[in-house]
């Protein structure tokens, strides 16, 4: 498999990728930081094509915004022996207790154009909210196998990355107080995995093979948003996300790879739902120097009950116990996630020292959204808080620069015990995947801003 760098939507990117590991700027692996603190439902901002439609009805004349997104991802997984562990020959090292490390880079842009005409404002822009990139370590232990070299995070994700490549129209109309807006969305989704993987889901490394999906798809969705201004000063919003695909997501591509005795390269569908997004901001205009917004969101992450793999055209038919119900074979492979609905909450100030600088800060709490028994390090989530700085700099009247940091601290989370991956039937059967889970990023971000 080629291994990208990260083209993460920690901001949502013109035509990029993104991460199972993402540096988290949400639940799950929602990663919509694009917009910086411009980035929620009642700003003054392009970006808000995503975050709220209706939102664009508060700028004025034509805007061009261009991203760039840069973050550092440090994540550890440190496993010890499960109860379900498949042992090795007597004396030799299987390579699945220890720990996986990896520290990598990131990047990401993202870019938005409005255009205001009387009432109405047009918009267009390319972003990804969802995704992220990961490639793992190649410092596991010599050991006594080959595959040992991938370290014990190797039977969920070796490297890999999934990402939704937004390429968004929108239009918000102004009714004196109250704006509405709405926007539609072609998707370009995208996932690719390879991981060590058995006929039987162990981890009997006597028997270890490798499986890389490729799979992508276009899909569909849309946007609804409205404002309110009962005051010059106070903005109210509120938004709608449809699902990337409005339901089910049927991604066309191939699986390869090798098991003992053998290989194999088959068409394939991976079958997936991802979330609907509900969004709340305010923005208030405390003085003619200060300025405040506090923005949420609810995400739907219950959607995501699984990621089936299938033949073809076939169904996901699972038995309870995730077995392949259909009779046929079509279920390759099924990886239960199970996931909960989550939230996430920001809050902002920003200060005009001067007419040419602004100075912001901000922080934020992002929920998680993988409980214990499914999760992996092929997506890992965990609660995190956030704390952003910067400023945004007008060089000229019709050009502004901004640039920001945000350091991401995550909560660690220790699942030895309670993972249950290791207790389904096959094709639904994966090892355990408990341990301890790290996590720390860093993201910058920097925007341009052009009014014409």
């Amino acid at each position: 498999m080629t291994r990208r760098p990260l083209l993460t939507a920690v901001a949502c990117a013109i035509g990029a990728s993104t991460l199972p590991g993402h540096p988290a700027c949400a639940s799950g692996y929602a990663t919509a930081r694009f917009g910086g603190e411009d980035g929620h439902p009642t700003a003054a901002h392009p970006s808000t094509l995503y975050y709220n439609p209706a939102a664009l009805a508060r700028l004025d004349g034509v805007r061009v915004s261009a991203d760039g997104v840069i973050a550092w991802r440090h994540f550890a997984y440190h496993r010890t022996p499960a109860e379900t562990d498949v042992a090795p020959p007597e004396g030799l090292d299987a390579g699945n207790t220890g720990t996986s490390a990896v520290t990598h880079a990131m990047a990401a842009p993202a870019a938005f154009a409005s255009w205001a005409l009387g009432d109405a404002v047009l918009a267009a822009g390319v972003f990804i909210p969802f995704g992220g990139t990961y490639d793992g370590p190649r410092d596991g232990p010599d050991g006594d196998f080959p595959g040992t070299v991938d370290g014990p995070a190797r039977w969920h994700l070796i490297s890999g990355e999934i990402a939704d490549v937004y390429y968004s129209l929108g239009l918000a109309w102004r009714f004196g107080a109250l704006a509405v807006g709405a926007s539609g969305n072609l998707v370009h989704a995208r996932v690719t995995d390879l991981r060590a993987r058995n006929i039987d889901g162990s981890n009997d490394v006597t028997a270890e093979g490798r499986s890389l999906l490729e799979v992508e798809g276009w899909l569909g969705s849309f946007g609804l948003g409205l404002t309110y201004t009962p005051h010059p000063a106070l903005v109210l919003g509120a938004s709608y996300q449809a699902r990337p695909g409005l339901g089910e997501q049927r991604l066309g591509g191939r699986m390869k790879g090798f098991y003992k005795g053998g290989r194999f390269d088959d068409p394939v569908d991976l079958l997936q739902t991802e979330p609907d997004v509900f969004r709340l901001g305010v923005h208030w205009q405390v003085s003619a120097a200060w300025s405040a917004y506090l923005a949420g969101e609810f995400v739907r992450w219950s959607a995501l009950e699984r990621q089936c793999v299938v033949r073809a055209g076939a169904d996901c038919d699972l038995a309870a116990d995730g077995a392949d119900h259909s009779g046929a074979g079509d279920v390759i492979q099924n990886v239960p996630r199970s996931w909960s609905d989550a939230g996430a909450v920001r809050l902002g100030a920003a200060f005009a020292a001067t007419d040419a600088l602004t100075l912001k800060l901000g922080a934020g709490l992002d929920g998680d959204a993988v409980p214990d028994a499914t999760l992996d390090t092929s997506l890992p989530d965990a609660l995190d808080v956030g704390v952003t700085a910067g400023l945004q700099y007008r060089f000229l009247p019709a050009v502004a620069v901004s640039a920001t940091y945000t350091s991401l601290f995550f909560v660690d989370r220790d699942t030895t015990g309670r993972s249950t991956l290791s207790r389904k039937a096959p094709p639904s059967r994966l090892p355990d995947a408990g341990g301890r889970y790290e996590h720390r990023a860093d993201v910058f971000h920097m925007g341009v801003d052009l009014s014409l």
